[in-house]
């Protein structure tokens, strides 16, 4: 079985994959290539400039690379090898390494008789790769949220606490901030979009039952204004 999952954000993408088989899950993204780690794996964005983060996330992977952040030997990046296996990197690649990078993975996908991976549309993979996935998949998921408030609200939680998928997480990152809230919406909108130009199997994280995977529900506490978030909604859907 070959099966793709065009996936909203926060829309349980990670545990859904993690339950099928031979599960790549994000294997496509490659902007971890670029993003400093520390040892504790999370991302030093006090080295990261605003012109390379904004690249980032309009998946304009070139511009991002030559603004790429000056690293020390504290820092590692995160790729993949010829197996599919993830590895520290503690080099940062070359533009040709960023360039091929997609190419080079779908290569070693397309050897393997199954599979599930996910695709965002940060991952910022080519059309011709897609469209070559499409075609040699035996299944293709359509993964949203109905309730995109919640899923506002979860991308704003993890993007404030760093916290996007694990298996106890919970804390409290305090007041909402709404301008993070009002791009989650947005981002939302704009991947929701992009996998409906697509056929596939529409499929609800309201009806998973994803109690079987390792990866739990986001419990960081956020304080937020309901009133507000529903006027901010309004306003930007």
């Amino acid at each position: 079985m070959k099966k793709i999952v065009l996936a909203t954000p926060r829309s349980g993408s990670h545990a859904y994959c993690d339950l099928q088989l031979n599960n790549l899950s994000e294997v496509m993204n490659i902007e971890d290539m670029l993003l400093p780690r520390l040892s504790d794996n999370t991302i030093d964005f006090g080295i990261c400039s605003k012109v390379f983060l904004d690249a980032l996330n309009d998946t304009n992977f070139i511009t991002s690379w030559y603004n790429r952040p000056s690293i020390t030997n504290q820092h590692h990046m995160i790729g993949y090898d010829t197996n599919l296996s993830k590895i520290e990197i503690t080099n940062q690649p070359s533009l040709n390494d960023i360039i091929n990078e997609h190419y080079k993975r779908w290569c070693s996908i397309s050897l393997l008789d199954n599979w599930c991976l996910k695709l965002m549309k940060y991952h910022g993979t080519p059309q011709y790769i897609v469209d070559q996935m499409l075609n040699q998949s035996d299944e293709v998921i359509i993964l949203k949220r109905r309730d995109q408030l919640a899923q506002a609200l979860s991308m704003t939680k993890a993007t404030q606490s760093q916290l996007w998928h694990g298996y106890n997480l919970t804390g409290e990152v305090g007041d909402i901030d709404y301008d993070i809230f009002k791009k989650s919406l947005n981002d939302i909108v704009n991947n929701e979009n992009w996998v409906n130009q697509y056929s596939g199997t529409n499929t609800y994280y309201e009806d998973l039952d994803l109690s079987n995977s390792k990866f739990n529900k986001n419990n960081v506490s956020l304080r937020y204004d309901i009133t507000r978030c529903h006027q901010i909604m309004e306003e930007t859907i």
